[in-house]
């Protein structure tokens, strides 16, 4: 990092108005030193999202932390095409912090985040600056997107403020750092045993997974599973031929050669939405929605809240009971933001059912 840069830092620190029990630090986070069992990039995800905001001028872009100049969407376009680089691709972003020690537990602010990249030369191309301020509110708007190992329903402002990310420290309390050695030595006598500060989080106390999954029809192993896997496709016809209000609300009408007519009604595909927890071993299950297809068609995604509503019942059973029961064939598509292949669909539920939910891809990996 160039020497001059070195001194915005400490700039930026002195306005931010850094108390005598506090202490100023620069992250360095690099993408690729990410753990991949926490199924979460904080590079990835921060250039990503910092990227779209820029361009829909939904947040300023500064030359530097000292905010003198702004770049716009068009200017930073031109930074990209002229370096070669892209902002979304870069490996490696900077966070600016203020560390406070507060009893047993090291409480941290986050002030800003600065974005750089290497071009072809390996010469440092700046892109600039975002508060924090103006971020954060986007970072704590939606879950983070995570592989099939992290845990669903946390925000990207979360994992951020929690310190769920690999870093070294390039400046701490006015004091470059020289090394990754010098980093961890730091980061030990400041830290020691005390640990950072962990907001506080529903999705904390248990391990969650955002699991995808069909209905599966097609005949398997287990003869019970397969004839309940048949029974609930044709509940759902049946419920769908005998409720033709409810099935044109659902999106029906898109159905084109059964509305005409030319085609009897069909269920092609069930389509499920959960989130699993488990707790001490066990596995819970919450449905979130359900979408049926009809005749290859997809008609309108059925939230949790109308499902128990609806008089569809499989085998005598109510459509959530029957979720819950999971007495039916079914094949994993996608694990929080992570789509699974036909292939491996199997292993990835067996992982789930046996395995570390943090470690689901080692599993498949090596099995």
């Amino acid at each position: 990092m160039r020497k001059g840069f070195l001194i915005v830092i400490a700039a930026l620190f002195i306005t931010a108005d850094v108390s005598a029990n506090q202490v100023a630090a620069l992250l360095r986070v690099k993408r690729s030193e990410q753990p991949d069992t926490l199924g979460f990039n904080l590079v990835e995800q921060l250039t990503k999202i910092t990227y779209q905001l820029i361009q829909q001028n939904k947040i300023k872009l500064w030359d530097s932390p000292s905010k003198e100049i702004q770049i716009t969407a068009a200017s930073l376009q031109e930074i990209e095409q002229s370096s070669s680089t892209s902002f979304k691709e870069e490996d490696v972003i900077y966070i600016y912090e203020s560390w406070t020690e507060a009893k047993r537990e090291i409480q941290t602010k986050t002030i800003g985040i600065g974005f750089s990249n290497r071009d072809s030369r390996n010469q440092e191309v700046s892109y600039g600056y975002v508060d924090y301020a103006d971020l954060v509110r986007f970072l704590n708007e939606k879950p983070a997107e995570v592989n099939a190992n992290g845990n669903y329903g946390e925000t990207p402002a979360f994992y951020l403020s929690a310190k769920k990310f690999n870093f070294s420290l390039v400046q701490f309390n006015n004091k470059v750092i020289q090394s990754a050695d010098e980093s961890q030595k730091t980061l030990k006598s400041f830290v020691g045993r005390s640990g950072f500060s962990v907001p506080q989080s529903d999705f904390s106390i248990e391990e969650s997974k955002n699991i995808v999954y069909l209905v599966d029809r097609k005949p398997g192993g287990d003869t019970l599973l397969s004839n309940n896997s048949s029974s609930f496709f044709s509940a759902v016809e049946n419920y769908l031929l005998s409720n033709k209000e409810e099935f044109f609300n659902l999106g029906g009408d898109k159905v084109q050669n059964f509305v005409s007519g030319k085609q009897s009604l069909r269920v092609t595909a069930i389509e499920v939405n959960e989130v699993w927890k488990k707790n001490k071993g066990q596995i819970y299950y919450e449905p979130k929605s359900i979408r049926f297809y009809v005749n290859d068609s997809a008609l309108n995604i059925i939230p949790l809240s109308e499902m128990t509503m609806m008089d569809l019942e499989i085998n005598g059973q109510k459509l959530v009971l029957t979720l819950l029961d999971k007495k039916f064939n079914f094949t994993i598509t996608r694990i929080n933001s992570q789509d699974i292949a036909l292939r491996q669909a199997f292993v990835y539920l067996k992982a789930l059912r046996e395995y570390h939910w943090n470690q689901l891809t080692e599993f498949v990996k090596y099995y």
